[in-house]
């Protein structure tokens, strides 16, 4: 009876251990699909506002502040899924964990995957739920997968900052570019009215000779 209750105990951790591992491909997956999602409409809002936005002729400030805040809207609202998703991910992996040492499973997968700050911590009898309060630092830390995205959200972030920072030199130079534009039209105007008169004084003689 005792052998038939460990039988189906490891049974039950087995069938957990599995869907831990199918949700950590899962969640594992989402991330990559997320990046390149985002990386896609970065590469759209960034190649619309340096190709055409920056051209005078073209620039707007309210498109370009609408284009601008979209982009850091929306660099917001990536970094929150990625969040989310990473927290997912540590939680299947910290289970997964616990399952291969109570299993005296020795050089398990997620053993290898998780750090062993994480590891030390579970060894130490530390619940899963503490384990959910995540720190700053282990989100920036830049020598895991989780903190090098988080960064690269922060400088893609920073960088359509700037770019509303920059709507002021991009002001003058469109005034400078309309200015311009103006005084070219001016100058093409008086053209055609000095050869129109010369023109007619041309046809004045010519009738006068006649």
């Amino acid at each position: 009876m005792c052998n038939e209750s460990i039988q189906q105990n490891i049974e039950v951790l087995k069938i957990v251990y599995e869907q831990c591992a199918s949700l950590h491909r899962y969640f594992l997956d989402w991330r990559y699909k997320l990046l390149a999602g985002y990386i896609a409409i970065v590469y759209v809002i960034g190649y619309f506002i340096f190709t055409w936005i920056y051209n005078p002729s073209n620039y707007s400030i309210y498109i370009y502040g609408f284009t601008v805040f979209l982009g850091v809207l929306l660099t917001i609202l990536f970094s929150l899924i990625n969040h989310r998703i990473t927290k997912l991910i540590w939680q299947s992996q910290n289970v997964a964990y616990l399952i291969e040492k109570k299993m005296d499973v020795d050089n398990g997968l997620y053993g290898n995957v998780i750090s062993n700050k994480i590891i030390n911590k579970l060894n130490n009898g530390i619940s899963l739920e503490e384990l959910k309060k995540t720190k700053l630092t282990d989100l920036l830390n830049p020598l895991q997968h989780t903190g090098i995205l988080n960064w690269f959200f922060i400088v893609i972030a920073l960088i359509f900052l700037s770019l509303i920072l920059n709507t002021n030199n991009l002001n003058k130079e469109k005034e400078e570019w309309d200015k311009n534009q103006k005084q070219l039209l001016e100058m093409k105007l008086n053209k055609n009215k000095t050869s129109h008169i010369k023109s007619l004084n041309t046809d004045s003689k010519t009738s006068a000779k006649n």
